[in-house]
């Protein structure tokens, strides 16, 4: 997080809590998306992004004949996102929701949404306190104030990013039957045996 011009109200929490609350949103929405049907796994990890700066990435995999259902699979993300960020005390919020309206999957300015290759980025920022925030800045993104304005403004940030790709080998097929089983020597020279002298009789 860059510096904050003086007179402007400092972080909301310190970085640790935030950090905590930006992984459980990613978790919320991980565990949402799990539950889809078209869904093979879906998987939170951190990431690095340019500058050193932390990120979080949830990877979604797709089976192959479910593949045209990612428009419906990001939407749902979304969604998730929307309502989770905020909510249960975690203490975060996401930049820029009020643009939502404008949003569609198809195109590449999706509100707070941004399209990026096979998924969508979304900028997590840091809200402790309702009554206190800007919402022209956490609304809007910006706030004409500046310096002047005595609301909090997001201090922490973390992208965020919804990875769609295919699961491994297609992730489609019918489960593989499990190889017959083959007798011992013993069991098989008894039943030779066996056969022998029922045939003999």
């Amino acid at each position: 997080p860059g510096s904050r011009p003086a007179g402007m109200p400092g972080p909301s929490m310190p970085a640790w809590l935030f950090q905590k609350g930006a992984l459980a949103l990613a978790e919320a929405v991980r565990d949402e998306l799990a539950e889809n049907e078209f869904v093979s796994s879906a998987a939170v990890a951190r990431r690095r992004e340019e500058g050193g700066r932390q990120g979080l990435a949830v990877t979604v995999e797709l089976r192959s004949e479910h593949f045209h259902r990612s428009d419906s699979i990001l939407q749902t993300a979304q969604d998730a996102l929307r309502r989770h960020a905020g909510c249960e005390g975690n203490g975060v919020s996401l930049l820029g929701y009020q643009e939502d309206e404008a949003g569609l999957p198809g195109s590449h300015q999706m509100g707070c949404f941004r399209r990026a290759p096979r998924g969508f980025d979304a900028t997590v920022v840091d809200m402790k306190d309702e009554s206190r925030a800007c919402w022209d800045a956490y609304g809007a993104g910006c706030c004409r104030r500046g310096a002047l304005c005595r609301w909090q403004h997001p201090f922490w940030t973390m992208r965020f990013r919804l990875i769609l790709q295919l699961a491994p080998n297609g992730g489609g097929g019918a489960r593989q039957a499990a190889p017959p089983r083959v007798a011992s020597s013993s069991a098989a020279a008894s039943a030779a045996a066996a056969a022998a002298a029922a045939a003999a009789a």
